[in-house]
């Protein structure tokens, strides 16, 4: 799932999102909209911020996570 897709449905913020994972709003932003790929260490973070939700393949350039039930 996309951060943004993860955004969305648990109604977070950039604001929101930066408290949990230890960034700002700009940076959620940035990796939200796909300008910037986090570090390695910031995708853990995330990974484990959104159990699981969201895992460094979400951030792979043009790779969509397929619908459940192909």
């Amino acid at each position: 799932m996309k951060l943004a897709e993860y955004m969305k449905l648990t109604r977070k913020t950039d604001d929101d999102f930066g408290r949990d994972i230890g960034r700002n709003r700009v940076a959620v932003l940035r990796y939200r909209s796909g300008k910037t790929v986090p570090p390695l260490p910031v995708i853990a973070i995330i990974e484990s911020a959104t159990s699981g939700a969201v895992t460094w393949k979400d951030f792979l350039p043009g790779e969509e996570t397929p619908a459940a039930g192909g």
